[in-house]
């Protein structure tokens, strides 16, 4: 078996090439998954400096990219792009009922 610490470290490396700094590792929240008897565990986590280039899992993810808090929160907030913004044409977030939405927002939101 693992942690959960641990299946954060995993998971992250796995799909987008990312090695996250444990020391930056905080819980979140949980929500229920659509799958019996399964829970989504949520966790915030920074990337460890000397970590490599993101790359993509296409079996497990569509894409994985990096973007500006301004950015984010102004899409949280139904504001205009910000100019020279890195967000694409089309960008959109989860819905806000998604622990996906919750992180995202915590992340952006925050100080």
């Amino acid at each position: 078996g693992e942690s959960l610490e641990e299946a954060v470290l995993r998971e992250v490396q796995e799909e987008s090439g990312v090695v996250v700094d444990l020391n930056t590792l905080q819980y979140h929240s949980t929500q229920p998954w659509l799958f019996p008897r399964s829970l989504m565990v949520g966790f915030l986590v920074q990337p460890h400096p000397l970590s490599p280039p993101v790359t993509v899992d296409m079996d497990e993810l569509e894409d994985v990219r990096w973007f500006d808090k301004a950015s984010v929160r102004n899409c949280l907030q139904g504001l205009p792009r910000v100019p020279g913004s890195d967000l694409p044409q089309g960008f959109h977030l989860p819905t806000p009922a998604t622990l996906a939405h919750a992180l995202i927002s915590s992340w952006a939101l925050e100080k």
